[in-house]
């Protein structure tokens, strides 16, 4: 009697490794699906308040994705723009920052039409969601080389044969 207890035990530990694994595979390739649908609500918010301003890449020197947001491109410009959450009396409200390409926040501003600026946080905290941005993009600023050095004309030697 116990040892149809174990194999039901065993039974239902599979089905829930299963399931963990299923959702991480599924997890994993989305995640392309995920960025792109967010790319576009973004624009539609943007769109919603009135901003002409619209975002179109990830940059390359940048990973889509770390702890806090995700990473775009603004569509005219080499401006970044990274898109997180903050959380708002219990409610997270998605905001967008504009960041500079020298890598320092120009504004944060919340992603809803009827909650536009974050003048109700105190400035601490603004402070330190500017400081956790540029701390973020530094990092591959850094390994980015110029562009003067990048757009060197390459020197072709030509060899002739005797």
């Amino acid at each position: 009697m116990s040892d149809g207890k174990t194999k039901d035990i065993t039974f239902l530990a599979a089905w829930i490794a299963l399931i963990v694994l299923l959702g991480g595979v599924l997890w994993l390739f989305t995640q392309n699906l995920r960025y792109s649908c967010l790319l576009k609500s973004v624009n539609t918010a943007l769109e919603s308040v009135g901003d002409t301003q619209r975002l179109e890449r990830i940059p390359s020197n940048l990973s889509k994705h770390n702890s806090l947001g995700f990473w775009y491109y603004e569509e005219s410009s080499q401006n970044r723009a990274f898109v997180f959450s903050i959380m708002d009396d219990g409610i997270l409200q998605p905001c967008l920052a504009w960041v500079s390409p020298e890598g320092s926040v120009i504004e944060i501003f919340f992603l809803q039409r009827n909650v536009r600026d974050v003048t109700r946080f105190s400035q601490g905290i603004i402070n330190v969601y500017k400081q956790r941005i540029e701390q973020s993009v530094l990092p591959a600023l850094k390994q980015v080389p110029a562009i003067e050095s990048v757009a060197e004309p390459l020197e072709i030697e030509n060899e002739e044969e005797p």
